[in-house]
């Protein structure tokens, strides 16, 4: 009896062993390649990196006091800041603190945060006048260098066309100036400015500090119909040159609730008349000598010409000629890194401007004569040097103006 219980046992184990085997075979017929090799491609990027751009648009084009309109300010820059500035035709710069066209007269910047693109201002229209409206962001932005994309930090700006505001003010009241007065809570506001009187062209320099309640913002106006909106805070230093003769009255405006404003006064002369004085060459000894002779005419009257006699040859200074491209004069020698924040005109001179140089929030930057404001730039499309140097030209109006110099 256990003789055949194990012979059954050996026959269905052979059994099992056949139906494997054929599994197997059959596998192995229909995928002739047991292993497989994947490739992978290393991801590289090609220039120029991506194009970042900012659209403003407001919702209507022409309204009548007392109506309100959106403006829509988008960007494909990431992780953005938004700002809105009101640019008044009239005059080309912000619009009047004190007598906006569209209120809030300095509208506070936005920061969403996450992968929103867009953000919306409502304004009222206010008195009749043209407008148009700036937008800018600061945030994050993608270049590719070296073949790898990276993420570095970046601005761009945008502006909409006119909006026309018609009719009459909404308030037609002849206007009562009441005083200034500070208020008891923590809004406040101090400047000083040095010097407040000098001759064309005369540079001045305000220190301003102020207080804010939330995201109220402040705003330097020079008299002279410019003007720079602070918008993220009120302690800051602005330069500010006067090119004509006059008196200027400048405020210091603080916005909230209870409006604080500062002013003072600056006095612009036109200043001497230059006479020119006459500079002696190092090495001569005396100007040429001249010995005036008569010389008989037909008529009654003798002329009296003055004959020169040579004296000692005078030495003459060349004057120095501007290389075309090169900005002048030259503010100080700049290394990399570099970084400067701040309003002003300069001129650097630089033996090397490293990897890349970046740029935002300024009127114009130049390297050697071309132009770069405002962008990023690879030292592949730097100009060729002038004689040895690369010479930096940097003009921004508002204390946020940026350039960098980097390895």
């Amino acid at each position: 009896m256990s003789r055949r219980i194990f012979s059954a046992y050996f026959l269905f184990g052979l059994l099992l062993l056949s139906l494997v085997f054929s599994a197997t075979s059959m596998a192995a017929a229909q995928s002739p390649t047991a292993t497989s090799t994947r490739t992978s491609t290393p991801f590289t990027c090609n220039p120029p990196p991506p194009t970042y751009f900012v659209t403003v648009t407001p919702s209507a084009t022409s309204v009548n006091p007392g109506d309100q309109i959106t403006v829509r300010v988008t960007t494909n820059v990431g992780i953005a800041r938004f700002s809105l500035s009101i640019i008044d035709t009239a005059t080309g710069q912000v619009q009047s603190q004190t007598d906006p066209i569209f209120t809030p007269a300095a509208p506070a910047p936005q920061t969403p945060g996450g992968g929103i693109n867009n953000v919306t201002w409502t304004l009222t229209a206010v008195r009749a006048g043209t407008v148009f409206f700036r937008g800018s962001v600061s945030g994050e932005v993608q270049v590719c260098q070296g073949g790898q994309l990276f993420w570095t930090f970046g601005a761009a700006a945008g502006q909409s066309g006119n909006v026309t505001v018609g009719g009459s003010p909404v308030n037609t009241l002849t206007p009562t100036r009441t005083p200034t007065r500070t208020p008891s809570g923590p809004l406040s506001a101090e400047f000083v400015g040095s010097p407040l009187t000098g001759n064309v062209p005369l540079e001045v320099t305000f220190t301003a500090t102020g207080n804010v309640e939330g995201t109220q913002s402040c705003t330097m106006m020079f008299g002279d119909g410019t003007g720079i909106v602070v918008d993220w805070g009120c302690f800051t230093t602005f330069r500010h040159t006067y090119t004509n003769p006059g008196s200027y009255t400048v405020s210091f405006h603080v916005a909230g609730a209870s409006d604080v404003v500062k002013q003072n006064y600056v006095v612009v002369s036109s200043g001497p008349t230059n006479t020119p004085t006459a500079t002696r060459t190092p090495g001569e000894c005396c100007p040429p000598t001249y010995t005036p002779t008569r010389t008989p005419t037909s008529g009654p009257t003798a002329t009296r010409t003055r004959t020169p006699t040579a004296g000692p040859s005078a030495t003459r200074t060349p004057t120095p000629t501007a290389v075309s491209g090169a900005c002048s004069p030259v503010t100080s020698t700049i290394s990399v890194p570099f970084t400067f924040d701040g309003a002003g005109t300069f001129c650097w001179q630089a033996s090397s401007l490293g990897g890349f140089v970046n740029s935002w929030n300024t009127n114009s930057v130049t390297i050697n004569g071309v132009n770069f404001t405002n962008v990023w730039v690879g030292s592949g499309s730097y100009p060729a040097k002038i004689g040895g140097f690369y010479y930096v030209g940097y003009n921004s109006a508002v204390a946020w103006g940026h350039f960098e110099a980097r390895p």
